[in-house]
């Protein structure tokens, strides 16, 4: 699928390769995005001055979003290889030294050797292996616990679907079917907006920055620990049990609004109206409509089967 391919690009270390990916994506944008919303007042305001609100991912409905992983444990193992090339084990000769830092566990490797000269007991070689063991989970949660924090307050995204009569969906972002869902064709879109526009991958693995972490340890700290991609491959990864949804999202990286923020959009070419809205709030939607140009339609019930229609609001 094309959306696998432009997630592997967008993690590429080639510059030309994420363009490709950019490319691939701008091919593929769906014909209209699809936002519901509650009927409260910052909905209103938002349709009234073509705006939405994109929001930091820690305030989202799933704890996961916007999160990363690190395994840390290679990156620990490096610099515990640097540290025995810098300073060697008295008790080992070269050639077991040589066997250390080539390991992929260099305090097993290293801890067993000692434990063969009889420098250890093979208890004190195991709890030392456990001790490091114990500090890699515990460095490999902190370091997790702190990027995820980071980028959740570091992303601000709005979230749109290509779906506009998800049961699902207004049921859970729709105030129950009393709120509405406002429809944006991405033809009005202009660049800046389309190219700040992502398919959401759904997968069962968390954004890795295991690689980064790495390679920003081998380079002492010269390569980009979380760089602007690494960040929107983070936000647009979610689980298989978000996949109903067939999310887009509009993703910035911006610091300085820790709350969140307005955004201008065009216009929309059509408002649906859930099938419970109050009546006061469907006058108030007509209304602002009216003046906009903007179609309506009344969401309703099928007669016979579990599915909603949309139907022409009539003049």
């Amino acid at each position: 699928m094309w959306q696998n391919e432009f997630h592997t690009l967008l993690e590429s270390e080639d510059d030309q390769e994420v363009a490709r990916g950019y490319t691939i994506k701008d091919a593929n944008l769906p014909d209209v995005l699809c936002k519901y919303r509650a009927s409260n007042e910052m909905a209103m305001q938002n349709l009234r001055d073509d705006t939405i609100w994109l929001s930091p991912p820690s305030q989202f409905n799933d704890p996961y979003d916007t999160s990363l992983s690190v395994d840390a444990g290679p990156a620990l193992a490096e610099i515990l290889r640097r540290g025995f090339e810098i300073r060697p084990l008295p008790s080992l000769d070269k050639a077991q030294m040589e066997k250390v830092v080539t390991s992929a566990d260099p305090i097993g490797e290293s801890s067993s050797h000692l434990a063969d000269l009889g420098k250890l007991t093979a208890a004190e070689a195991r709890q030392l292996q456990e001790m490091v063991r114990q500090a890699s989970e515990k460095f490999t949660h902190d370091i997790t616990a702190l990027g995820t924090a980071k980028i959740q307050e570091t992303v601000k995204a709005c979230s749109f679907t290509t779906l506009p009569l998800s049961m699902g969906m207004w049921s859970h972002y729709a105030d129950q079917h009393r709120g509405l869902c406002i429809l944006y064709s991405t033809a009005s879109l202009d660049a800046g907006i389309r190219g700040h526009l992502y398919p959401v991958m759904y997968t069962p693995r968390r954004f890795s920055l295991a690689v980064h972490f790495l390679r920003f340890v081998q380079t002492q700290g010269r390569a980009h620990l979380l760089g602007g991609n690494h960040l929107i491959s983070a936000a647009i990864r979610k689980s298989p049990d978000w996949a109903y949804e067939n999310e887009w999202r509009l993703v910035f990286i911006d610091n300085g609004h820790p709350s969140g923020l307005c955004f201008p959009m065009p216009t929309p070419t059509a408002i649906y109206l859930g099938a419970k809205m109050p009546s006061k709030v469907r006058r108030d939607i007509l209304e602002i409509a009216a003046k906009k140009g903007i179609a309506c339609y009344d969401v309703a019930l099928s007669d016979a089967s579990f599915e909603l229609r949309a139907l022409p609001v009539s003049p």
